[in-house]
């Protein structure tokens, strides 16, 4: 003979913990959802303010303030917002138009939700500036460090590594 508790022989305190239970199993992969889709929506303000001329106070303000950013050459890797700041206010000089388009996104949540690691692909036609090198269309990978600062998702890192680049031409 089974000897389980029918539902009615459950106490009401068990019932409210295994509700209590179930909630904050609910209230934890909405978060981490949630966590998903600002983290989404930063890699998206960031590929919209690149295109948009690369402002970089708009930029900077989405990196902590201790963040690392290695966009490759020719600037390499450099540390802190200044450093940052400095990069992008010598974008245009580099990229004239561009179209940062972002997919296969991979993100995932370190267990405390407060930080999280990111990989994204570039797809990036762009036409260039000054170099006699006219349009090309490159291919890179982000390698990102995401941080949790006062509710609200920055970049603690970011890594730009460039798979191929071709030029592009008419016709």
């Amino acid at each position: 003979m089974d000897d389980a508790p029918t539902p009615h022989e459950v106490s009401l305190e068990a019932r409210l913990a295994h509700h209590d239970a179930r909630l904050a199993h609910h209230d934890a992969r909405l978060a981490g959802l949630l966590a998903h889709e600002a983290i989404r929506a930063l890699k998206y303000a960031y590929c919209a303010a690149c295109d948009a001329g690369y402002d970089p106070e708009s930029l900077v303000s989405m990196f902590t303030e201790d963040a690392v950013f290695d966009p490759g050459p020719p600037f390499g890797r450099c540390e802190g917002r200044d450093a940052i700041r400095y990069v992008f206010s010598r974008a245009s000089s580099f990229v004239r138009r561009s179209a940062h388009l972002v997919a296969n996104a991979y993100i995932e949540l370190a267990p405390d939700g407060r930080s999280a690691v990111g990989e994204w692909l570039l797809i990036h036609p762009h036409q260039r500036a000054g170099d006699g090198v006219g349009s090309s269309l490159s291919v890179c990978r982000y390698s990102d460090v995401y941080r949790l600062v006062e509710g609200k998702w920055m970049f603690a890192e970011v890594h730009v590594q460039e798979i191929m680049n071709a030029p592009l031409t008419s016709g």
